[in-house]
């Protein structure tokens, strides 16, 4: 009979340890949810809008801005100028595409097949507008919204706004800065 009374304690303190432990990391886990929800659970990204400069800034024609990821197209004529921004991500894998023209082009003939963007990592082809010429990219490149900032003047990319093709922003009289959009 005291063999059975040992065996009985034995097996009470070890159900009582079992408990003991389970209750402390049932505890403990709460603790460590009450402490971890007090630490902010948030990205450090850098801003979808980016200030690319002053029109007075950007050069005519096609320029890359490096910080939006981002041609921005500037074409003046009449005293109105005409800017879009377009994406410099390739939509095969998302590789910077590199704005070409050939000698025709560069000589002052301007045709759109000598003028656009290429993938030198696999080979797409984009026209000046972003449609895909050739290449296993399966999309056109996307357009981006662009405005001017009231605070400074500067105009911003909005890379996180996707706007339709041929939708740009449309200056009149740089001076003052009229803007419509096109």
């Amino acid at each position: 009979m005291n063999n059975s009374a040992n065996q009985e304690s034995t097996r009470r303190s070890f159900l009582a340890k079992l408990s003991l432990w389970i209750g402390g990391l049932a505890a403990g886990g709460s603790v460590f949810a009450v402490v971890r929800s007090l630490i902010p659970n948030v990205l450090y990204e850098p801003s979808k809008k980016v200030k690319i400069g002053t029109l007075d800034f950007i050069p005519e024609g096609v320029t890359f801005f490096k910080d939006a990821k981002t041609f921005v197209s500037k074409h003046s004529s009449g005293g109105k100028t005409k800017i879009h921004a377009m994406s410099a991500i390739c939509t095969h894998l998302g590789c910077i595409v590199q704005h070409t023209e050939s000698e025709e082009s560069k000589g002052g003939i301007k045709d759109k097949s000598s003028v656009g963007f290429s993938c030198a990592c696999h080979g797409s082809q984009f026209t000046i507008d972003g449609d895909v010429v050739k290449g296993p990219a399966p999309e056109p490149l996307p357009w981006f919204a662009v405005s001017i900032s009231p605070d400074d003047g500067q105009l911003v990319v909005d890379t996180s706004r996707v706007v339709e093709k041929q939708k740009a922003l449309l200056v009149l009289k740089s001076k003052h800065y009229n803007v419509r959009k096109v």
